[in-house]
């Protein structure tokens, strides 16, 4: 995989493992630009930056539709009565 990172002022470098930490720890922006396969992207995203396990599995799995529920509403100050709000 190749990474470059990128900061602010667009000046452009390697990327490696211990460039990024580096930059995280101190608290710089930057921009990190992953080439390669999304397998070999995922134990940065996952070991590095921390991201949740269900956003590395669903990166995993690129080109998924959309996932989209009906989610119920509850009125604000509303009670829960056989399982509808009133």
């Amino acid at each position: 995989m190749d990474a470059a990172l990128i900061s602010p002022d667009g000046s452009k470098r390697t990327g490696d493992e211990g460039a990024i930490r580096q930059l995280l720890g101190a608290g710089t922006p930057f921009w990190l630009d992953l080439q390669g396969s999304p397998s070999e992207a995922l134990p940065i995203l996952r070991d590095v930056f921390a991201f949740h396990p269900l956003a590395i599995q669903a990166a995993e799995h690129f080109g998924q539709r959309p996932k989209n529920r009906r989610l119920r509403r509850v009125r604000a100050g509303g009670h829960l009565r056989g399982g509808a709000a009133r």
